[in-house]
């Protein structure tokens, strides 16, 4: 959450409204979504949130396991998002550069990436900006004709249609 967005929100509510209004939930399994893949087969790592019923009420679990695990041969191993955590600081710590001008070598590089990064997602932004103008032009032209009666009912909701699913 402390991180620089990619793109505003502004063209984020844009490009949504271009696919189609299509409404996606962000995902709250962390290492799901092809974060993670498994180790025995290289599928992606899937997660899935259990409820538990105790004495004390419910206690909700998320627990993690690979997409093909009930493949023949497959171990039918899940791990606890509290285990997965765990791991992912010990390999951190493993990472940890102790060397100073090391260290501050490869801070500069990462941000270098990194400004090299915004710079592509500006590109693609401006991109997108011109893409959905243009399509709400077309939009626009479609609406008058219609209501010049220039093209007929059907035409238009299919020419519609077609706009909203660019």
């Amino acid at each position: 959450g402390v991180h620089e967005p990619l793109i505003d929100a502004a063209l984020f509510q844009r490009v949504q409204a271009l696919l189609g209004a299509k409404v996606y939930q962000s995902n709250e399994l962390t290492y799901a979504g092809g974060l993670v893949v498994c180790g025995h087969c290289g599928r992606a790592v899937t997660g899935e949130r259990v409820a538990k019923k105790t004495k004390d009420g419910e206690r909700h679990y998320v627990y993690y396991r690979c997409s093909g695990y009930t493949a023949e041969g497959h171990p039918r191993a899940r791990v606890t998002e509290a285990d997965l955590d765990s791991f992912v600081l010990d390999l951190f710590a493993k990472l940890r550069i102790e060397d100073a001008r090391l260290r501050a070598w490869v801070v500069r590089v990462l941000k270098e990436k990194n400004k090299a990064g915004r710079v592509e997602s500006e590109q693609e932004r401006e991109r997108l900006a011109r893409e959905l103008a243009a399509a709400r032009r077309e939009a626009d032209t479609l609406l008058s004709m219609r209501l010049m009666d220039e093209i007929d009912s059907e035409t238009f909701k299919r020419k519609n249609g077609e706009l909203q699913a660019v």
